[in-house]
């Protein structure tokens, strides 16, 4: 199974960066997800919580 990680950054050249480093080591380990503000990370971490619950009931 595959993590995810949330990285809430707003700046793409920053997002991009990280994107690069985790697609290098770990791209068969991790699914990335960005987020521009902590409001779409707040939202996303919600969504993803409802989406894992509901994958374990």
């Amino acid at each position: 199974m595959k993590h995810t990680i949330l990285v809430a950054e707003d700046e793409e050249v920053n997002y991009m960066y990280i994107e690069v480093l985790f697609e290098e080591e770990f791209s068969d380990d991790y699914i990335l997800l960005q987020a521009i503000n902590g409001q779409e990370a707040g939202h996303k971490t919600n969504l993803l919580s409802t989406i894992n619950s509901e994958y374990y009931l």
